[in-house]
């Protein structure tokens, strides 16, 4: 133990007595009489509060805040035997009593048992606590939706090691999305390239604050993940703790990186043992849920266009229906269609109908983010689900899809290709409250804006 002690009492014989012989026992004591002192002394490191008062209740009302505030902090009083009999003394095992006629030696004993008890019922109160927030680690990650698996851990996170956020990146695309920042910081705002988001936060974080995070950066930082096994430190605020995939020999290649910007308690990110059982966790359920991801592809997957096919769909609605009420937010669909489609299978042929469909699925693909969905919906009709997304996002995305498809010209064999498409729009809940009012709200958006032009995006109504 510390060898610090507190004196609660009154300036009894008994406690100048027992002070006396625990300076020479090499012992430190600190004397309190109110409460505020006593505190300041516990926080300072004393270990344990022995009372010797010469009015045994002087000091009940205090130790009965302390014993409920702190109840495995250590109490010995020394009290006459007869102040024992009849009294309602406070009743904890952190407690003794005892007579003042007793010795120092038998005093000591007394305290460093109660010291040594208390250590061990507040580490295994830890352990025990520690285990509970694990297994409900485990329990909140156990799904098989790879974006949720990381949204509830960072949710989590967020909770348990404090910072101003905590940013999920995909292996690889740290390095591309810091580099390209670094690429861009001569170019005006306004020209900049636009950028997927390739990143997942647990509070709300737009490009401008990913940039702030990169400002502190160096570009070395945006070359070097891989190479990290454990928590590596960015600058002097920041953390990136690889997420690594677990192997039966050891830990594999990232799955991705946590960043940790601005804990509030750095040396608990840097030790990262607290972090450890949490990593190990995440990467097993991302390696299950990624292992399902792909099972999925294999049977939701298009021949043609190796976009979801119209099977999927349902399933991704009601996921994101269910998220979106959770959470509170939106989420929109787009259902799009191409202009003459018909035109280009009779004057051009099938095959080359087919090959259009192909690229004009890559522009979608590329033209959306990894946290969004694109489906061949059949024939020449896609569906894009919006995930998080309002109205006003939805129709810049369509917007831009719209502008690419016509901005495109498909050489295919030698015959040059061009086509339009035409995008209605519905957001929940502003405009459906379920799945299937969403999906035919969009396709009624579409066909209302094709009737009136092509090449034209629509907002339902």
């Amino acid at each position: 133990m510390s060898n610090k002690v507190v004196f609660l009492d009154d300036g009894s014989v008994t406690a100048r007595r027992l002070k006396r012989a625990l300076v020479a026992c090499g012992y430190v004591y600190m004397e309190a009489s109110d409460e505020a002192t006593l505190r300041e002394h516990l926080a300072s490191g004393a270990e344990a509060v022995l009372h010797v008062p010469t009015h045994p209740h002087k000091f009940v009302t205090v130790l009965n805040r302390l014993c409920k505030e702190h109840p495995r902090t250590p109490v010995v009083h020394v009290v006459e035997e007869a102040n024992f009999q009849g009294q309602d003394w406070l009743k904890s095992p952190f407690h003794e009593w005892l007579d003042i006629t007793t010795t120092v030696q038998s005093l000591i004993r007394r305290v460093e048992n109660l010291v040594h008890f208390s250590k061990l019922e507040t580490q295994l109160s830890e352990t025990q606590k520690r285990a509970m927030k694990i297994d409900q680690f485990m329990r909140a990650i156990g799904t098989v939706d790879v974006q949720l698996v990381i949204k509830r851990a960072l949710d989590i996170f967020s909770d348990e090691f404090p910072c101003e956020n905590i940013l999920w990146f995909e292996d690889g695309l740290i390095a591309e999305e810091s580099v390209r920042f670094f690429a861009n910081q001569n170019i005006p705002l306004d020209q900049r390239k636009p950028s997927r988001n390739h990143w997942n936060s647990a509070k709300e974080f737009t490009r401008s604050d990913l940039e702030q995070v990169f400002s502190s950066w160096s570009l070395t930082h945006g070359k070097a993940w891989a190479a990290a096994p454990h928590p590596r430190e960015l600058n002097s605020r920041d953390f990136v703790i690889p997420v690594r995939a677990l192997k039966v020999d050891g830990y594999g290649q990232p799955i991705g990186y946590l960043i940790f910007v601005a804990p509030k308690q750095p040396e608990t990110i840097r030790a990262g043992e607290q972090l450890e059982p949490y990593l190990d966790l995440l990467a097993q359920q991302l390696m299950e849920a990624l292992e399902y991801q792909h099972l999925v592809s294999l049977t939701y997957k298009d021949d043609l266009t190796d976009l979801y096919n119209q099977r999927y769909l349902p399933k991704v609605l009601d996921q994101e229906l269910q998220r979106a009420q959770a959470t509170e937010k939106e989420f929109s669909v787009l259902f799009c269609d191409v202009d003459f489609f018909k035109t280009v299978n009779d004057t051009k042929g099938h095959m080359v109908g087919s090959r259009v469909l192909i690229e004009l699925s890559r522009i979608f693909k590329s033209s959306i983010r990894t946290s969004d969905f694109a489906f061949r919906y059949g024939g020449d009709e896609y569906v894009i689900v919006l995930s998080g997304a309002n109205s006003k996002h939805a129709a810049l995305v369509a917007e831009r899809l719209r502008q690419r498809a016509a901005d495109a010209t498909f050489d295919i064999n030698g015959n040059k290709v061009k086509i339009t498409v035409s995008i209605g729009i519905a957001t929940y809940p502003e405009h459906a409250k379920s799945a299937d009012e969403i999906l035919q709200m969009a396709d009624e958006a579409m066909y209302y804006g094709k009737h009136k032009s092509r090449n034209v995006i629509h907002i339902a109504s």
